[in-house]
């Protein structure tokens, strides 16, 4: 059995779970930034602006009856230390709605 992820090179379809629709991302059909890196490259391509965007995700709906997450701040902590010295900026969203992250 094959592990199913979000990642995909560009120019490969892809099946989406909604509808059958194939997609094929490429720079300028992308709703993000995106830079190819080929994969069989040993380094990511991060020429271009460097943003690092963090959804700490602490507390949930009370619909969903899931207690808060301890110590997500410390995460938080360490990825802007590791990528604020970098260059990139980092934003940090705080308990986003799914409509959120999705926008």
């Amino acid at each position: 059995m094959g592990v199913e992820s979000d990642a995909i090179p560009f120019g490969q379809p892809r099946e989406r779970s909604r509808g059958g629709s194939v997609v094929v991302p490429t720079p300028e059909t992308s709703p993000v930034p995106v830079v190819p890196t080929p994969e069989t490259s040993p380094h990511y391509i991060t020429s271009g602006p460097k943003r690092c965007l963090v959804f700490n995700h602490k507390t949930f709906h009370k619909n969903h009856e899931v207690e808060p997450r301890e110590g997500t701040e410390h995460d938080v902590t360490a990825i802007k230390e590791t990528f604020q010295p970098l260059g990139w900026t980092v934003e940090i969203i705080e308990d986003p709605t799914c409509s959120k992250v999705r926008d």
